[in-house]
């Protein structure tokens, strides 16, 4: 019987909701420590919430101004997490970082150093955060903001506000490592270094992250 054998439709995405200015402004300003860090990077970078808590020092390249994306989070049985490679070559990119992410990021290194040294960026008593804790822990924060919404949300919300800033649908699907073929048709031709877009990602969405 072929019929066990074939694959099925494939389940259309759920439209995302992007937030509001003042709305990530609550989430920011009702958290703190990872938390707090993991949803400025997810709206400042548009990551997706597997790439954010992936996300190594080692990664990071604070001179040139980006940061490249090489993997994501999975669970893997007691408690721990895998990073694995990306499913697409559109997924590892280069991501260009603004001068405010730099300075929370800097910051955070500074203290990370102090307590708990990891070679991970968002993490809590020394080891990775995983997923699952993200979207848990966001989920609390959002409840008590009386937001409705979810990490991926963050990036929903940095590709909505870019492209309604005027900035070209193909440079911020670049960004984003978005797979649809019909978006990389476009965005693969693109020769604009994304790094002249540090500047504009902080005009897109003002953000005060003092």
């Amino acid at each position: 019987n072929p019929v066990p054998l074939a694959k099925g439709p494939r389940r259309a995405r759920r439209p995302g909701m992007a937030l509001t200015g003042e709305a990530v402004q609550m989430l920011i300003d009702g958290s703190d420590g990872w938390l707090r860090l993991a949803i400025i990077i997810g709206a400042r970078t548009g990551l997706r919430p597997g790439e954010v808590v992936a996300l190594r020092w080692e990664n990071i390249n604070f001179s040139a101004g980006y940061l490249s994306v090489t993997g994501t989070s999975h669970a893997v049985p007691g408690g721990g997490v895998e990073i694995r490679e990306p499913k697409t070559a559109q997924s590892r990119r280069l991501v260009p970082i603004e001068a405010d992410l730099e300075t929370v990021m800097l910051k955070w290194q500074k203290v990370q150093n102090a307590t708990t040294p990891s070679e991970f960026v968002v993490t809590t008593e020394g080891r990775p955060v995983r997923r699952a804790s993200f979207t848990q822990s966001f989920a609390r924060l959002a409840k008590r903001c009386g937001i409705k919404s979810s990490p991926h949300g963050l990036r929903h919300t940095f590709a909505t506000s870019m492209v309604e800033n005027g900035h070209p649908t193909a440079h911020v699907a670049e960004i984003l490592g978005d797979s649809e073929q019909t978006v990389t048709t476009v965005y693969s031709h693109v020769l604009r270094p994304k790094v002249e877009l540090r500047g504009a990602i902080g005009e897109a969405l003002p953000l005060n992250l003092d």
